[in-house]
């Protein structure tokens, strides 16, 4: 018998049970049929004898004996005579494999960026110095900066450039009789005027006492305890003739009170004197030394400055 060969493609028969079961599904004989399961995983076949229906005609197996079915695992195609037997591999996946097609084209870049990865190590490298760091202040008309820790200042902005123009006069105000009035004050400006003068207020505390207009002299005839206490309280002018080597005390002064002390020697002489720590010089004044020569006697002039609680030295008469 000559063979043939003719290139075509073409399918066999191929339905569910229920699609068989139909009495006139009768298939030529030697024409093939699938019968496939539930899950199209695992197929039985018959071979027609173009007389016998498929309901009647018998699965293709070996003596003919059931139908065959196969199943794929991971590994292998496996087929069993249904349903009790165990299963046979047939042929390995593997075998059935191509050999591995050309590489595709590239597919698109991907908008969705890529999750994170974790944190690197620290680095052991310093980083780059940075700038450094400034501070700025206002002095002297000018916004000036310097680095911090700086010795010189540069001036920035003059202020005087920060400032706009003048601008327009507003519209002049109404008068504080004018707004009572556009309240609903009836009455004239003096009536309202009236109306601004309050009851008589309570008596204030008495404030402390005033320096009298009469000069309050206090006479030392001798210093023969070596300290004496001076009381500006009482008296405005003390007047002491030394006797012996004399420290002097202050107390009492009230703030902004003119306090006069005389200084006399006797008939010894070259007595000295130490003024209280209170007592303040200045530049002008720098020192006092008491006139040594007998029944010579100094005027020293004092002012009681209360904020700093001294007695300032304005001035020294010497030698009266």
């Amino acid at each position: 018998m000559p063979e043939i060969i003719i290139p075509q493609r073409f399918a066999q028969r191929r339905g569910t049970p229920a699609e068989w079961a139909n009495g006139a599904n009768i298939l030529f004989q030697g024409e093939i049929g699938f019968e496939l399961n539930g899950s199209n995983t695992a197929l039985a076949w018959k071979v027609g004898d173009g007389v016998t229906p498929w309901a009647t005609l018998p699965y293709f197996a070996s003596g003919g004996s059931g139908p065959v079915e196969l199943r794929a695992t991971s590994t292998h195609i496996q087929w069993r005579l249904l349903p009790t037997d165990p299963w046979i591999n047939l042929t390995l996946l593997s075998s059935l494999q191509g050999p591995p097609g050309p590489q595709g084209n590239p597919g698109p870049a991907s908008t969705v960026p890529g999750p994170v990865g974790p944190p690197g190590p620290p680095s052991t490298v310093p980083g780059p110095v940075g700038p450094p760091a400034l501070e700025l202040s206002v002095a002297a008309g000018f916004i000036r900066w310097r680095e911090i820790g700086g010795v010189g200042w540069t001036n920035l902005v003059a202020l005087s450039t920060l400032q706009g123009p003048q601008g327009v006069q507003g519209v002049p105000g109404l008068s504080a009789y004018q707004v009572a009035a556009a309240s609903g004050f009836g009455g004239t400006q003096a009536a309202w005027l009236a109306t601004l003068v309050g009851p008589i207020g309570l008596q204030g505390i008495q404030g402390p006492p005033g320096i009298s207009a009469v000069r309050r002299i206090q006479n030392i005839p001798n210093t023969s305890g070596g300290v004496v206490n001076c009381d500006w309280n009482a008296f405005d002018e003390i007047r002491i003739t030394l006797t012996t080597n004399t420290t002097l005390t202050f107390s009492g002064a009230l703030d902004g009170q003119g306090c006069i002390l005389k200084l006399k020697q006797d008939s010894v002489g070259g007595r000295t004197v130490a003024l209280p720590a209170i007592a303040r010089f200045n530049s002008l004044i720098t020192i006092y030394t008491a006139t040594p020569t007998v029944n010579r006697a100094d005027k020293v002039g004092f002012v009681f400055d209360g904020t700093d609680t001294r007695y300032d030295i304005v001035s020294i008469v010497p030698g009266i």
